[in-house]
This record gives structure tokens, sequence and C-alpha cells, in this order.
């Protein structure tokens, strides 16, 4: 599934960015990348605190 996706991004991709480039601006491509880059930002502030109990346990002395 994973591996169908990323040929299928990898195909529409470049021709998405072209149409952008094309039809709007040559730093419309950027924009739209940085727009999708944001989306996980924001999903990770809604991730729950790290606790100090989640921390590793020290393995051989080490801390």
């Amino acid at each position: 599934m994973f591996r169908s996706l990323g040929s299928l991004s990898r195909a529409i991709g470049p021709i998405t960015g072209g149409l952008l480039y094309w039809k709007f601006d040559n730093s419309m491509p950027f924009w739209v990348g940085a727009a999708f880059l944001i989306l996980p930002f924001f999903m990770m502030l809604g991730l729950p605190p790290v606790h100090d109990h989640d921390k590793p346990i020290a393995v051989n002395g080490e801390q």
C-alpha cells in the first residue's frame, strides 16, 4: 500500500509542481510545500507531554 502511494506521489508530484509553477508563480510550489510541512507541526502539538517515567532505563551504569 505505502509503496504504491509512494510511486503515485512520485508520478503526480512533478506534474502538480509544474502546473503550480506554470499557472500561478514560480514560488507557488514552495508555498504549497511549506503548507504541507506545517500540518505535521500542528499534529505534533496535540501529542501528550513526555514525563520523567517515560525516559529510558540506564543500562550498565550509563545515564
